[in-house]
């Protein structure tokens, strides 16, 4: 009978070494490698800040507190998980309703969430929290649940116990490295380029689902460009004009289409191309 297993580790040798590291050292719990691994995750993630916990059932919990979950909220979770996307709520005193899954990814069905926020907006049971279920480590289609938190109001905490490796979007990456070279899809001899055409990035605030992904991308190639703002109490990103050199990436890395364009900035100055560029070194010897 052929047997197929819930799941197989990956531990490699390095792994197993560092672990030998620290049973090693003066510290068991609350050592360096605790705030070296905090470290390493919030990078990865792109995010401030990153608390390592015991388990990714006291991480869900952590999560439920943070955002004031008890007796009387709704959380909404994925038909198919571990009993902890369920349990984290229950530990807070809230009551927990399941919806269904997508047949062909098994993650949560963003049609039967549509229906289900649909109804509940009727009948006044709303959700305080949804937590989506990257199952396998196959990323939810989170642009649209995004999308459907800022319509019903609800908060989101993404479960990804089963790993962080496609945690942005569905396109798969899983760091800033992974958008490298991808950005400004050059047809032309950069030398030839027009250095007095100028393009600069446009945010729809009533398309944006506020992920963050474009002022991390920004952020993380020194541009800086994007400002992190709060406008009545709502995160929201803006483009800082002056700053944005137009190289697109900020609309590559954003999973909502059309949300982020590129808009041409007439600057009243000549066709100029490095060739030409009184700093290029070669112009006279070309000349």
């Amino acid at each position: 009978m052929m047997q197929i297993p819930y799941g197989r580790q990956d531990i490699s040798e390095e792994d197993i070494a560092a672990v030998g590291a620290v049973l090693r050292s003066d510290w068991l719990t609350q050592g360096p490698a605790v705030p070296a691994f905090e470290s390493a995750v919030s990078k990865h993630c792109g995010a401030q800040h990153a608390v390592a916990v015991n388990s990714g059932t006291s991480a869900l919990h952590v999560a439920c507190l943070a955002l004031g979950v008890g007796p009387g909220d709704w959380v909404w979770t994925s038909a198919i998980t571990f009993v902890a996307s369920a349990n984290c709520a229950l530990y807070c005193g809230a009551r927990v309703d399941l919806v269904d899954i997508d047949p062909r990814t098994y993650n949560l069905s963003v049609e039967s969430l549509t229906r289900k926020l649909e109804h509940a907006e009727k009948t006044g049971t709303l959700p305080k929290v949804v937590i989506p279920v990257h199952l396998c480590g196959q990323p939810c289609d989170m642009a649209r649940i995004s999308a459907l938190s800022k319509r019903y109001g609800f908060k989101i905490i993404d479960d990804m116990i089963d790993g962080l490796a496609n945690w942005m979007d569905e396109k798969g990456y899983a760091r800033i490295d992974d958008f490298r070279g991808k950005a400004v899809a050059n047809v032309t001899d950069w030398q030839f380029l027009n250095m007095n055409f100028k393009t600069i990035a446009h945010i729809d605030q009533d398309l944006c689902i506020t992920c963050g992904l474009c002022h991390i991308a920004c952020e993380d190639t020194s541009h800086q460009s994007i400002a992190a703002e709060r406008v009545d109490g709502r995160r929201r990103y803006r483009i800082i004009d002056e700053e944005c050199v137009g190289c697109n990436l900020c609309q590559h890395v954003c999973p909502v289409p059309n949300c982020i364009t590129m808009v041409p900035v007439e600057t009243g100055k000549p066709y100029l191309n490095w060739t030409q560029h009184p700093n290029n070194p070669m112009r006279e010897a070309a000349e």
